[in-house]
C-alpha cells in the first residue's frame, strides 16, 4: 500500500512554526510516501472554501490520518473535529496524538472522541511506528 498520510490538528491561535514543525518531521521520516498538510498552499483557490474542498479531497484519498492534539489550545478546533468525523465515516485508519496533561480536556474526555475508531498515542515516535505498521513496513 502506498503511504498517503493526512496530517491534521488545531491551527487557530498557534504560531505557524507550531503548525508546521511536526508535519516537517513526518515528511522527513516518510520519504517513501506522500504527506498531505492543510498548511500547504492550494492550487484550486486561496480562499477558505478552496482549502476546505482540498482538505476533504486529501482525507478521502489518504491511506491514514494523523491528528496532533498534543499542543495546549484554548478551544477545540471545529475543523479538526470535522476532519475526524469525515475520516471516521470513511473508515480511514486514524491516529490521535493526545496527552491528558497537555491536550484540551474536551479532546481527552468527550464521549465522541472515545467513539471515533482511532489509535491513541502520546508522542510522534509512537505515531510514526503505527503509520509504518498500518502500511506494512
Amino acid at each position: 500500500m502506498n503511504l498517503k498520510v493526512y496530517t491534521a490538528g488545531p491551527m487557530t491561535g498557534l504560531p505557524l512554526e507550531a503548525q508546521v514543525n511536526w508535519r516537517t518531521q513526518i515528511e522527513n521520516y516518510f520519504g517513501y510516501g506522500e504527506v498531505l498538510s492543510p498548511t500547504r498552499p492550494t492550487v484550486l483557490s486561496t480562499d477558505e472554501i478552496g482549502c476546505f474542498n482540498r482538505d476533504l479531497w486529501d482525507i478521502q484519498n489518504s491511506t491514514c490520518l494523523l491528528f496532533n492534539l498534543l499542543q495546549p489550545v484554548e478551544q477545540i478546533s471545529l475543523g479538526t473535529i470535522s476532519e475526524m468525523t469525515v475520516g471516521h465515516m470513511l473508515n480511514k485508519p486514524m491516529i490521535f496524538m493526545i496527552d491528558p496533561a497537555t491536550s484540551h480536556k474536551l479532546y481527552v474526555n468527550h464521549p465522541f472522541m472515545k467513539g471515533f475508531k482511532a489509535l491513541w498515542v502520546t508522542n510522534l515516535t509512537d505515531a510514526i511506528s503505527l503509520i509504518d505498521e498500518i502500511h506494512g513496513r
